[in-house]
This record gives structure tokens, C-alpha cells and sequence, in this order.
């Protein structure tokens, strides 16, 4: 008799642990649908995968890479991580920096990176932008560049801007810098 509850407590054990990730999925599937941390249609971004999300699920949650990869995240994990959602509110700020040669003034260039992001319809000009000299590299200035744009609108608008703003800068004659060294040789 002994052994059978043994063997019957030895099978329970299994049971139970074989449910639990199960178990631990279904509970983060039920947190998730409460309390709704993204929906379907949102641009996530979880334990190093990132996809459009496709469909929650009790068990899963399944997004769909850039490149039209189909990821299921077990919602156990899901619900126990942070998550980044990148379209859940209707702005998002455009953060860059553009990095110019040391001999670039300072004024000049200000003016060029603003009057780029004022020519560009997507930016929402009613909120503040911020072109501010940011850090004193060893082969570099560089700025930091700041403006709202709609989140539909973020990676269309990031493209033209980076675009835009090196034609800006070459036409007038700032330079954007490379890494180099200086050897000197003495005899």
C-alpha cells in the first residue's frame, strides 16, 4: 500500500509539473486580456522579439515580424516582462542626433536642423522641438534633435528627415564628421 501512494504521489508531482507551464500560460493569458497591455494591430516589443500582434490567445500570443515572421510568445513569459508598445499612444517622439565636424557653427547649424524639421509636413509644429548641442565629442559636436510626430507617422517621417537633413547640411557646407586620426612624425 505504501508504494502505491508512492507511485500515486510521484504521478501527481509529474502531473503537476508537467500543467505548469500550461497553467502558468493560461493565467498570463487571462492577465493580458484584462488588463490589456497591448491589442491587436499594436507594434510590440517583448523578451528581444518585436511584431505587429496578430492574435491573443489564452495560451499565446502571436506577432508578426518587419520581415513577415510569425512569433508565438507564450503569454506566461508575456505577462512576466516588460513590454514596449510602440503604437499604443497617437504621438511619439522623434529622437536623433546628428553629429557634426568641430569647425561647424554652432548657430548655423541650429538654424539648418530647424528649418529641415519645419519643412517637413509630418512634424506636428504646434508641439515643442528641441535642436540643442548635446555633447562635445573627441572627432564630433553632436546635436540632439526633438520633435512630435503622429505614431503612423514615425518611421516615414524619421527616413525623410535623416534624409533631408544631410542634403541641408551639405548644401550648406557643414560637414559631418568621420573618425580619423592625426599622426605626426618627428625625426
Amino acid at each position: 500500500m505504501t508504494s502505491l501512494i508512492t507511485i500515486l504521489g510521484s504521478a501527481a508531482v509529474a502531473i503537476g509539473l508537467a500543467l505548469q507551464g500550461g497553467l502558468s500560460n493560461l493565467a498570463g493569458g487571462l492577465m493580458i486580456l484584462i488588463f490589456k497591455p497591448f491589442k491587436v494591430g499594436d507594434y510590440i516589443e517583448a523578451n528581444g522579439k518585436e511584431g505587429t500582434v496578430k492574435l491573443i490567445s489564452l495560451f499565446y500570443t502571436s506577432i508578426t515580424t518587419i520581415d513577415n515572421k510569425v512569433i508565438q510568445l507564450p503569454n506566461g513569459g508575456l505577462s512576466n516582462t516588460a513590454i514596449t508598445n510602440y503604437t499604443m499612444n497617437k504621438k511619439r517622439l522623434l529622437d536623433v542626433i546628428i553629429s557634426v565636424s568641430y569647425n561647424s557653427n554652432i548657430d548655423k547649424t541650429k538654424k539648418v536642423i530647424t528649418d529641415t524639421l519645419n519643412n517637413i509636413d509630418s512634424i506636428i509644429k504646434e508641439e515643442p522641438m528641441l535642436v540643442r548641442l548635446k555633447t562635445h565629442n573627441s572627432s564630433s559636436l553632436d546635436f540632439v534633435v526633438r520633435a512630435w510626430v503622429n505614431t503612423t507617422d514615425y518611421w516615414p517621417t524619421y527616413y525623410e528627415f535623416m534624409e533631408m537633413v544631410k542634403k541641408n547640411l551639405d548644401k550648406n557646407k557643414i560637414e559631418i564628421p568621420y573618425p580619423q586620426m592625426d599622426v605626426h612624425i618627428t625625426k
